[in-house]
């Protein structure tokens, strides 16, 4: 699991995902709502789909059912239950997060990833 592409429409927390990440080895693609990460999904081809649900123009919910079919795992980081939104992601953390808890989450989804894989 190398690439990783986040939607996140908050300029402040989508940057310190994207820093920290990137600082951490990975190669991200950062875009500002659920509608700029699915054009961008396909030639991304990430390996990690990191998504809030409160986004313009499409939600974070609307976004995994999008590419349910891709077997791309999904990280949801948001405020909104995913269970009450009626979606699945891998793993879901319950803003507000600090840096070391995504990357805890982004390890542990990579590292069943490489599990799964062997």
């Amino acid at each position: 699991m190398r690439r990783i592409l986040i939607a996140e429409d908050d300029i402040l927390l989508g940057g310190v995902y994207e820093i920290l990440l990137e600082e951490a080895g990975f190669e991200v693609l950062w875009s500002r709502d659920g509608q700029e990460a699915l054009e961008a999904f396909d030639a991304f081809a990430p390996d990690l789909l990191i998504t809030d649900n409160a986004m313009p123009r499409m939600t974070g919910a609307e976004l995994i059912r999008a590419v349910e079919g891709s077997r791309v795992p999904v990280l949801m980081v948001s405020a909104s239950d995913p269970r009450a939104l009626k979606v699945e992601p891998d793993m879901w953390l319950e803003k507000p997060i600090n840096p070391a808890r995504l990357l805890n989450a982004v390890r542990a989804l990579q590292h069943r990833d490489v599990q799964a894989a062997a």
